[in-house]
């Protein structure tokens, strides 16, 4: 009977316990959007806040907005651009504004040169 009296929880032990699942989940999510905006590699590109979290504000665009994605892409182009005046990514330079993060592990290239 011991055993049994020892695996029971009271009422204070279960807000406890939730207590800490919660504060463990939000501590988890504040992480994660710390790291996507200042710690990820793609954080130095420049874009729309939500791209980088999520790809779901294409839909915004889309549905909300009434825009074609095609055309939102030309003005974050324009808007955002890289925040160094050349970057080399795999031997390619880009120009400023030819760099711009569209998704958490996604950005757009609008041209790209290889040097001689």
């Amino acid at each position: 009977m011991a055993s049994t009296s020892a695996l029971a929880f009271d009422r204070s032990s279960w807000t406890l316990v939730l207590f800490v699942v919660f504060a463990a989940l939000i501590t988890y999510i504040l992480w994660g959007i710390l790291y996507q905006f200042y710690y990820d590699p793609l954080a130095r590109y420049h874009g729309p806040r939500l791209a980088a979290f999520t790809n779901y504000w294409r839909l915004y665009v889309d549905i909300v907005q009434q825009k074609s994605f095609v055309h939102e892409l030309e003005e974050l182009h324009d808007k955002y651009g890289t925040a160094c005046p050349h970057q080399a990514i795999h031997g390619l330079q880009f120009s400023v504004g030819d760099v711009v993060r569209i998704g958490p592990r996604e950005v757009r290239l609008s041209e790209a040169y290889i040097p001689y």
